[in-house]
């Protein structure tokens, strides 16, 4: 399920009096959000039962805590806002909101004054936009007073009013993307009920965690750790959450960070190198003039060889002093093994003689292509090696290897340098992509497009024109990389530059920022502390010295590329090692005077745990709040862009304080659940779902080769994260 986030600002020019006015109707409105939760301020979680029908329609759930919550709504204020209710009701009882927020952000120097709402929702935002359309008493209430709206819209006003305010987030963060609110308040659930059948299992004497040992094998006798985490999962392996499979996207499970990538990619290179070294193997077994022989010597050597090795390990593995019946087991599991190992070896050598025979053959019909032999042998070393470097195992090196073997051996030789051309020229990918994210960075969208596009013309005219002649190929492809990342070198030096000349001339000038004073400190913090988590809102204007327009810019560049870094490498719930963040988006509001004659502002909205205090203090060791932020006036001295700044912790305190916007109401469907429970919960699933490590068996030992079964040490981290 996609998150979304649903950002309205409708424009208001509100002077200090209807400013006021809004702030205390908005403050209503909060209340309204607060009594939405339960007495002890906390959202209960459906059970597995109530998530069985996690359809995606924006429609009320029946069986859905929110439905009951909703009847307690609008304690004490009744009399005042009594018709907002029930549009209230309909939006938490989708089963689908994460949070809500409404907030003002007050006019500043002639710029207009926004009454924002904030949504972070799973779904689209067009499907959003229109089930709030249908809210018109809930809207009416809080975009009282807007430009562009009429006393009483109607519903498809309201669709108009709502699309044209909408803002999209400049760069926006998701802590736990694919998970809805359905999956995130029932693994919650799974969670408690499995630690609940954990504690009482462990409360029984002797039944799961002292079991007896088999004298037969010390490897059939589990451990208290796996014979307890066996236990929970035979009791919860049923559940349909459980059953539904994962649910995460993709680039998540497979993320660089934490080491997800290189995990699966270790774990499909041996799959594909097994695969793939059966085929060989069998193919050239049923096609070689010498297959007779070969397949003679593949089976002694596996004979002798495999069950020499097997039985020497399996009875030394076993224990001094074995009964007839122990004897009896180690001897058949080292049978077993045997025969593994020696279809294992048989497709070994079958292979090896067929790169053999394969090496011969080349090196008698290709007597005119010896540098053609010599660049492919020099772009395999090199792939081989690069993998190595990035931690892979000689699985995944060897099935490329490999691969290449088997499509020479196949193409003819009048084709190979042409194969070769197609291979060089594909591996040109790996320069426009890095070419094209900067171009994105620097402009936009469309000029990386565009430039992508060009490059992908220029690269395939070359190669359509060498393409009988690869090394001329490489050559022009390692040039025309070299150009490339030249110009993208000087284009970002040119920028730094000036960016670092506006840093001097602006620090020369720079204060002492001011102090928050009590006031503004007594509102911001009027609704904060009252659950786990809070709530930020944070609106900052840009610099306008030396250059407006030089500093939008920048913000601009800087927000593309913590957008891309937080869909490629920050999705595992860890934003530069912050690991307290739900959502967070940054939207900037730029004047509609235009960057040279009105000043632009930066609206920061983030979801949080803990406290304020904390949460700065770990923010501001990532170096793209520096970049950020130090477009933006009152934010301590920076340098280069990413250095100082935020590293003064006092100063950046004193400047979020100073530029937070009081969040007039509140919404948290988990307001008990931190980041780290909502993983843990996603971990305990997934973990139900993984069958126990069984070394003793042939299929065991097959899985734990191709899959990713549970060992002692996995049981043991799944239980004490219960």
């Amino acid at each position: 399920m996609r998150q979304s986030a649903l950002t309205i600002l409708g424009p208001a020019r509100l002077t200090a009096e209807q400013l006021e006015t809004r702030t205390d109707l908005l403050s209503e409105l909060g209340r309204e959000l607060d009594a939405c939760r339960n007495p002890d301020g906390k959202t209960e979680c459906p059970g597995a039962s109530d998530l069985r029908s996690a359809d995606g329609d924006l429609t009320p759930t029946a069986h859905t805590p929110a439905r009951a919550v909703g009847d307690s709504m609008a304690r004490g204020i009744v009399g005042k806002l009594p018709d907002v209710k029930p549009d209230l009701r309909v939006l938490l009882d989708t089963g689908r909101l994460h949070y809500m927020s409404f907030f003002l952000v007050p006019a500043h120097e002639g710029e207009t004054g926004y009454v924002g709402l904030e949504l972070n929702v799973d779904g689209s935002v067009g499907a959003w936009r229109a089930l709030l359309s249908q809210r018109g008493t809930f809207l009416g209430q809080l975009f009282r007073g807007c430009d562009g709206l009429d006393a009483t819209p109607t519903p498809r006003q309201w669709a108009k009013f709502l699309k044209r305010n909408t803002r999209r987030p400049n760069a926006f963060f998701v802590a736990f993307p694919g998970r809805d609110v359905k999956q995130i308040l029932g693994e919650q659930d799974l969670r408690l009920r499995a630690r609940s059948a954990f504690e009482k299992a462990a409360r029984i004497s002797g039944t799961l965690n002292k079991q007896p040992a088999d004298d037969s094998s010390p490897r059939e006798a589990p451990s208290s750790a796996s014979a307890m985490w066996e236990y929970v999962r035979n009791r919860f392996k049923n559940v349909d959450l459980v059953k539904r499979g994962v649910t995460r996207p993709w680039y998540v499970r497979w993320g660089i960070e934490m080491g997800g990538l290189q995990e699966n990619l270790n774990l499909w290179g041996n799959r594909l190198f097994v695969g793939l070294a059966v085929l060989t193997a069998a193919v050239w077994l049923a096609t070689s003039g010498y297959a007779h022989g070969y397949a003679a010597t593949a089976v002694l050597g596996a004979l002798v060889l495999t069950g020499a090795l097997t039985l020497f390990a399996w009875w030394r593995e076993a224990p001094r002093t074995l009964n007839a019946r122990g004897r009896w087991r180690v001897s058949s599991n080292a049978v077993w093994a045997w025969l593994s190992s020696w279809m294992v070896w048989t497709v070994s050598l079958g292979t090896m003689g067929m790169v053999a025979r394969l090496g011969f053959r080349l090196a008698q019909a290709l007597t005119s292509y010896q540098a053609v032999i010599g660049l492919a042998l020099a772009v395999s070393a090199t792939v081989v090696f690069l993998l190595g470097r990035l931690g892979l195992r000689p699985a995944l090196s060897g099935f490329l290897f490999l691969l290449f073997v088997d499509i020479a051996s196949v193409v003819p030789v009048a084709s190979l340098p042409r194969f070769l051309s197609a291979t060089i020229g594909g591996l040109g990918v790996f320069v426009i992509a890095p070419v094209a994210a900067f171009v994105y960075v620097m402009e936009d969208l469309l000029a990386a497009v565009l430039s992508a596009c060009a490059l992908v013309a220029a690269w395939s005219f070359a190669f359509w024109h060498w393409r009988d002649a690869p090394i001329p190929l490489g050559i022009v492809g390692c040039l025309s990389a070299a150009a490339m990342l030249a110009l993208c070198f000087a284009w970002a030096a040119f920028w730094l530059a000036a960016v670092r000349h506006a840093e001097e001339r602006e620090n020369a000038k720079s204060r002492f920022p001011e102090m928050p004073s009590i006031m503004h400190l007594n509102k911001v913090q009027a609704r904060e502390d009252q659950e786990l988590q809070n709530h930020l809102t944070v609106v900052s204007l840009l610099k306008d010295e030396p250059d407006r327009t030089l500093r939008l810019r920048t913000l601009q560049r800087v927000l593309r590329a913590v957008s891309l870094a937080t869909k490629i490498y920050a999705n595992q719930g860890d934003l530069g090692g912050i690991r307290t963040i739900h959502f967070a988006q940054f939207i900037i509001l730029e004047s509609p005077k235009g960057p040279k004659n009105g000043l632009s502002r930066l609206l920061f909205l983030s979801n949080y745990d803990a406290a304020f205090g904390s949460y700065l203090q770990d923010f501001n060791t990532v170096t793209g709040v520096t970049a950020v932020w130090s477009n933006c006036k009152g934010f301590p001295a920076s340098f280069g862009l990413v250095s100082d700044g935020a590293n003064d912790e006092q100063l950046f305190k004193q400047f979020g304080r100073r530029d937070q916007v009081p969040s007039l109401g509140w919404f948290s469907r988990y307001p008990s659940l931190f980041i780290h429970d909502i993983d843990v919960a996603t971990k305990t699933r997934e973990t139900l779902r993984r069958p126990l490590d069984n070394p003793t068996t042939w299929v065991g030992r097959r899985r734990a080769q191709f899959g990713q079964p549970l060992t002692e040490a996995d049981c043991d981290a799944a239980l004490q994260q219960l």
